[in-house]
């Protein structure tokens, strides 16, 4: 055995001519997700499509992978070809706080949960441009998308030529001993 190569072993046992190595570094693109990258005993690198099984120069760069896949695999790229680009979303801060304004809503979570020092912790390791305002804030943002859906209803009421039966229900709250009507 001490005759024989690394790759003559590792060709002896698998029966094929080529040699899986790792990579010395990880391959960060998206587009190795389609491809394996495979050294040859020669010390040639290819590129081995994993849905047709083409085989291309593997340490070049990735261009021609995803050109192939464009070409060959239109069905796996899609339409956006977003699987191929780098996910470089562009931060906005109005669109983050009215997100956190209707995650609060749907879940019902108190506003004094953006007081909350590892929530904030949280938020920041997310994304550290994010700021979160005062409960205050987040409560005027509340008021107006609960003002956006109220005229979204009305708009969508007055369209309907049909007749509406509204529903109401009466529930006085524990802590705060105030009444609130829900339709």
């Amino acid at each position: 055995m001490d005759s024989l190569s690394t790759a003559e072993f590792e060709e002896s046992i698998s029966g094929t001519n080529e040699v899986r190595t790792c990579a010395r570094r990880k391959l960060t693109s998206t587009v190795w997700n389609s491809f394996e990258k495979i050294t040859k005993p020669n010390g040639k690198v290819v590129a081995i499509c994993n849905h047709c099984g083409s085989s291309f120069v593997g340490d070049s760069g990735t261009s021609n992978l995803k050109n192939h896949l464009k070409r060959k695999h239109k069905e796996l790229v899609g339409a956006s070809d977003s699987s191929l680009n780098a996910s470089t979303q562009e931060f906005s801060q109005e669109k983050s706080r009215r997100d956190l304004a209707i995650m609060l809503i749907k879940h019902n979570y108190p506003l004094s949960m953006v007081d909350h020092k590892y929530f904030r912790i949280y938020s920041h390791g997310l994304n550290p441009e994010f700021v979160i305002h005062s409960r205050n804030s987040i409560r005027s943002d509340i008021i107006s998308i609960y003002k956006e859906e109220k005229e979204k209803m009305y708009s969508f009421l007055e369209s309907v030529s049909s007749k509406v039966t509204l529903t109401t229900d009466i529930w006085t709250s524990d802590h705060q001993n105030l009444a609130y009507i829900c339709i």
